[in-house]
């Protein structure tokens, strides 16, 4: 599939978002649903290997520090589920949204490059942030429920993609025959 190693797994913030949040619409749950049937393959099948970084602790965090309970659940199931986790570039970060999101700092040249070529292709800091370091890290696949910023862009850009597979829950589903 992806080689003659365990597939390299790196979450997205958002996937880690999935797993603690109690969600109402019906996307959601079904999100939620095969993120956990992906981690439980991975449980029975050890064949890939999942990966956090500390770009979801700077993007998260600030968001959670007002629910202390939320924060603790989030920190517990990146520490249960995650195989590795993965130094990577810092610096502020900053939603439109949700205003200042957290502080990362730089750990290597060819991150930050990476980092800012994706945001020259039309991705957001954050974003580009944990694609950085994705590909700088040699993972196989970024799992994301991000379709209309991150997969939508993926396939359209011109940077050296390093053999990373952008995928949705679903899709990752599928590539590993999941029923």
């Amino acid at each position: 599939m992806w080689g003659n190693h365990k597939t390299r797994v790196y979450f997205d913030h958002c996937i880690w978002n999935r797993l603690v949040h109690k969600y109402s619409s019906e996307k959601e749950k079904e999100q939620k649903n095969r993120i956990n049937r992906i981690i439980k393959y991975r449980n029975d099948e050890s064949s890939i290997l999942i990966f956090a970084s500390e770009a979801v602790n700077a993007e998260t965090y600030p968001l959670l520090n007002k629910n202390p309970d939320l924060r603790e659940k989030l920190e517990n199931k990146v520490k249960n589920i995650s195989d590795g986790w993965l130094r990577t570039e810092y610096g502020e970060i900053k939603s439109k949204k949700f205003g200042r999101l957290g502080s990362m700092r730089l750990t290597t040249d060819e991150i930050s490059e990476y980092k800012e070529d994706l945001i020259k292709e039309g991705f957001d800091k954050a974003d580009a942030i944990h694609l950085a370091t994705a590909i700088t890290k040699q993972m196989d696949v970024f799992l994301t429920v991000d379709g209309k910023s991150i997969v939508s862009k993926w396939d359209n850009i011109q940077i050296k993609k390093a053999g990373l597979d952008i995928l949705m829950p679903y899709k990752f589903e599928e590539e590993l025959g999941i029923d």
